[in-house]
């Protein structure tokens, strides 16, 4: 028996939109002094660049930095492929390097 249902999956895929994401990470690390999400999958969001500089990363190593992230996105997560971290700074970190270039 040969079956005529398609093996393509059509249906419309979930995506995580980039006003979404940049308002949860508003919202979990505010106050957030510089924000840059860029959406690396034309559009699809499933591919995002982070750059977050926010005081709430005080105190805490580049990989707990990550992990708060990615807890904070738990959701979004399931739907985004990729997340690549620019950068993750507190204020005077980035204040540092803005005036460093």
């Amino acid at each position: 028996v040969v079956s005529t249902q398609s093996t393509w999956d059509r249906s419309p895929r979930p995506m995580a939109s980039q006003q979404e994401v940049e308002a949860v990470l508003r919202e979990k690390f505010a106050p957030v002094e510089h924000l840059e999400l860029n959406d690396l999958s034309d559009g699809c969001g499933s591919k995002y660049e982070l750059l977050l500089v926010s005081d709430s990363f005080e105190g805490q190593s580049l990989i707990a930095r990550q992990r708060a992230v990615y807890a904070a996105l738990s959701e979004q997560m399931k739907i985004i492929h990729a997340l690549t971290f620019k950068k993750l700074a507190t204020v005077e970190q980035w204040k540092k390097l803005q005036g460093a270039s």
